[in-house]
């Protein structure tokens, strides 16, 4: 068996189970798991936001998603604060 990728879609769709080299691939320990949660996907709520013009033309320069990447930015950056806490209330609306 070879170990170089197919040139074309054709020869890697010829591929079958048996041409995959898989022997790098570490088997998964029980351990692995002993942290894994489950993300439920959260409702979004539309806000107005203020934020400086760079900051806002980087983002968007980064494509399709650009929202949803800055929005993963602002929950990265409260888990980091918050030690992971997850605790997702509903947005205080009254203000």
């Amino acid at each position: 068996m070879k170990n170089t990728p197919p040139n074309d879609w054709e020869d890697f769709d010829a591929l079958d189970d048996d041409d995959t080299d898989l022997i790098d691939i570490p088997l998964l320990q029980p351990s692995f798991f002993e942290n894994d949660t489950a993300r439920q996907p959260q409702p979004r709520y539309t806000i107005s936001l203020q934020v400086e013009r760079d900051v806002l033309a980087w983002f968007r320069a980064q494509g399709q998603g650009w929202d949803k990447h800055m929005a993963l930015a602002l929950r990265w950056y409260m888990e980091s604060r918050t030690g992971g806490n997850r605790d997702r209330q509903k947005p205080d609306r009254t203000n």
